[in-house]
């Protein structure tokens, strides 16, 4: 038998709103195609024996320039730049 079992309690709520969620959507991959764009374009290429290694450029300086570069055509939340950001790094990773 289980002692001490806390009970969790969760809320879901609909919230009406009028808002266009595909153009959110369809901004937000705009968005992230570019910052895509961007990583892959700043990729260095390094030869190692006959392959070819990629050097995907990860530093805070290069990431803030991104953020800043598309932060100020985004009319929504800030939040998801950063998640777009991290995203592609995810995609361009794997």
């Amino acid at each position: 038998m289980i002692k001490n079992v806390k009970k969790l309690l969760i809320k879901a709520y609909s919230i009406r709103h009028n808002l266009d969620v595909n153009e959110f959507i369809d901004g937000y991959m705009i968005f992230l195609n570019n910052i895509l764009n961007d990583i892959w374009q700043a990729i260095e290429w390094k030869k190692k024996g006959k392959r070819l290694i990629p050097l995907i450029r990860k530093d805070k300086f290069f990431r803030k320039e991104i953020r800043n570069k598309y932060i100020i055509k985004w009319i929504y939340s800030k939040h998801y730049i950063d998640s777009a950001i991290k995203q592609a790094y995810s995609i361009i990773n794997s």
